[in-house]
Parts: structure tokens; sequence; C-alpha cells
């Protein structure tokens, strides 16, 4: 009988050990993985490194794929490499999990500067305009923006027109999207007030159809 037990409790034990031991895998359903960009420019016969962010797996091993590798390379750190002028889809993926990531790379000229033509606007209660933005070179491979601002509250901005929401001061960020980090400041102080001809303008072209 004290055999038995004895045998009992060690299978016992060697479940709880394996119950353990087996704990560390995770399920592709908590891994997770994320790039800084939806896309980037990187510009021919140069290279960028992408770093990715992992969640749910201890030292995650990372499988980096080119749709087309006569436009870009890509080596197993995340480092892409223009080849040619063109774009292709660069994919990341987590080792034993179906977690993964992808972005555009458009292999190019990158930009260069993002200039607004004003750094810094008074805007009326309720009133909007949109900043006059210059990119450049003129022939970068994208030339797309994004825009946001530093408080919600203050201010909204749609389709690269800013909304003066509460009297306050605000900061807008207009941003190229190809990964360059080029980027332009407006810093913008609502308060009521008469509208001025520019934003009664550029409120009136917005409500046209």
């Amino acid at each position: 009988m004290k055999a038995k037990k004895i045998l009992s409790l060690l299978l016992a034990m060697l479940m709880v050990m394996s119950l353990c031991c087996t704990g560390a895998t995770v399920s592709a359903a908590e891994a997770s993985v994320t790039l800084p960009y939806k896309s980037v420019t990187v510009p021919k016969g140069k290279s960028v490194t992408v770093k990715a962010t992992v969640k749910g797996v201890k030292s995650p091993v990372l499988t980096w794929t080119s749709s087309d590798k006569a436009v870009v390379t890509v080596s197993k750190d995340g480092k892409l490499t223009g080849v040619k002028n063109g774009s292709a889809k660069v994919t990341v993926k987590v080792k034993g999990t179906k977690a993964s990531a992808a972005l555009k790379v458009t292999v190019g000229k990158r930009v260069t500067s993002v200039t607004a033509d004003k750094k810094d606007v008074n805007l009326t209660l309720g009133a909007s305009f949109k900043p006059n933005v210059k990119v450049t070179p003129s022939d970068a491979a994208n030339k797309a923006l994004s825009y946001s601002v530093s408080d919600k509250k203050i201010l909204s901005v749609s389709n690269g027109t800013v909304k003066g929401l509460k009297s306050g001061k605000a900061v807008v960020t207009v941003k190229a999207t190809d990964g360059s980090g080029k980027k332009a400041v407006i810093n913008v102080t609502v308060g009521k007030g008469k509208k001025t001809k520019t934003e009664a303008k550029t409120e009136t072209k917005t409500e046209k159809p």
C-alpha cells in the first residue's frame, strides 16, 4: 500500500512538473508582432533597419521575407536594402505562432524636409484653416503626410483641415509617412473673437459641396 501511495505521489508530481513546463509555451492567440510604420521609403542602394515589437513570446525568433527581392531585400535582422525603384511588401513572422505584420516598402527618393507656410497661427473659436505644406524633394517616392494634434479637446484635424474647438493652445504636427521622420510643427492658439478674412474664406471653401 505504501509503495502504491509513493508511486501515486510521484506520478502527481510529474504531472505538475509537466504542466509547469508546458505552461511556458505561448499560443498563437497570445503572440503579437507590430512594426513602427505601415510604409517606408528606402533609397536605391541604401539600407534602413526596421525593428519589430513582439509581445507574448519570450526570446522570439523572427523570419523576414520580401515579396520582390529584385526591388528590396531584407536580412534576418530587419535590414531593408533598396535594389531598384519600385515597391514591394515585407513581412515579419514570429516562429511557432501565427503572429505576423507587414509594411509596404517603396524604393526611391526619401523626403528630406516638410515645411509649413506658418509656424504660429491664431484661430478664433469654431474657425478652421488648412496649412500650406511643402514636401521636398518634389519627386520623392512617397509624399503622403499624416496630421496630428497635441490636444484633441482644443483642436481637431480632418483631411488636413484644422478646427478650433476650445480656447487654449495646441500643436499641429504634419509628418511624412515614408519613415524619414521629417515633420513640420505649427503652434495654434484658439481664442474668442471675430473671424479673420483667411478663416472666413477657408470655412466657405470647406462648406461647398
